[in-house]
Order: structure tokens, then C-alpha cells, then sequence
């Protein structure tokens, strides 16, 4: 037995579709319109105006009291095993 309507609702017509884009696109040209009149017309400075002030300069880096150390010396560890050196093309890399 058949269903009495088709599972899933679908336009049969192409002209229904063609509306439905078109009216997508009026609906995509109003907001862009919309949005090229605010940012033609809208003043920032009325929306802020706590802003309309320039910001305070930034002020010079200090210079540093005393000079780095010549020479610092550690201690490293190298963790070596078959797999690591195997890992690199060059032997000298590693």
C-alpha cells in the first residue's frame, strides 16, 4: 500500500525554487545595502565618546641597569638510544 502523500515534502515546480533564490538575493542586497548607508552615515565618535581623546603616547623602554653575564655554564643531558639515531638521515645531525 502506498503512502497517501510523499514522505517527503518536496516542490515540483521550478518556478517555486527560482522564487525562493530570488528572494534570497533581494533579502542579500537589502543588508548590504544596509550596511554601506551605516558605514557611509554613522559617526563613531557620537556612538563613543569617551574615545574622541588621542590615547597618551607610549613611553620609552628603559634601558638595563647592569650588563648580562659574559658566560653562564649548565649541565645538559642527551638521551641517546639505537631509535633515535636511526631517526635522522645524518649521523652528525644527532
Amino acid at each position: 500500500m502506498r503512502p497517501r502523500r510523499e514522505p517527503v515534502p518536496r516542490a515540483k515546480d521550478a518556478w517555486i525554487w527560482l522564487g525562493g533564490v530570488f528572494m534570497l538575493g533581494v533579502l542579500g542586497a537589502l543588508v548590504i545595502g544596509a550596511a554601506i548607508v551605516l558605514w557611509e552615515n554613522i559617526d563613531i565618535r557620537q556612538l563613543t565618546p569617551g574615545l574622541t581623546e588621542a590615547p597618551p603616547p607610549i613611553p620609552e623602554p628603559l634601558a638595563p641597569r647592569q650588563a648580562a653575564r659574559a658566560a653562564v655554564t649548565f649541565d645538559a643531558v642527551l638521551f641517546r638510544s639505537p631509535q633515535n639515531e636511526a631517526y635522522f638521515e645524518d649521523t652528525t645531525y644527532y
